[in-house]
């Protein structure tokens, strides 16, 4: 069964066997949101990954996701591009470390578990 999540991603829900509640019922296997992609990206971009290619491996994206989503980073000014030859490599902007870095307080503030990871970027 299809649910629609809180961002509107769709998420899928199965039953569990023994369980008393609902919420104990549905577990959700939801999707990465577009910001947590989008964190992903300035993540591994920062991290070194700055090929198109290198960033959509290592964000786990496929080609037109990445080129959609780069696209929408550098016209709102979160990355640039520098073009080399006939090649281009992305670079992070200040406001791209300005929001990952605000990304990662928002995290804390609410208890993920997966900050360390996010915030050795930094």
């Amino acid at each position: 069964m299809a649910n629609l999540g809180l961002y509107g991603e769709t998420a899928e829900t199965t039953e569990v066997q023994g369980s008393s509640s609902m919420a104990e019922k549905r577990k959700v296997l939801a999707r990465r949101s577009q910001l947590e992609i989008r964190m992903d990206m300035l993540k591994v971009i920062k991290s070194g990954a700055e090929k198109p290619t290198q960033i959509m491996y290592k964000a786990n994206l496929s080609w037109v996701a990445l080129q959609t989503h780069l696209t929408q980073m550098i016209q709102r000014g979160l990355l640039k591009w520098v073009t080399e030859g006939t090649r281009k490599r992305y670079e992070l902007t200040l406001k791209g470390s300005s929001v990952m870095y605000a990304y990662q307080k928002i995290l804390e503030e609410v208890g993920e578990e997966d900050v360390t990871e996010l915030a050795s970027a930094f």
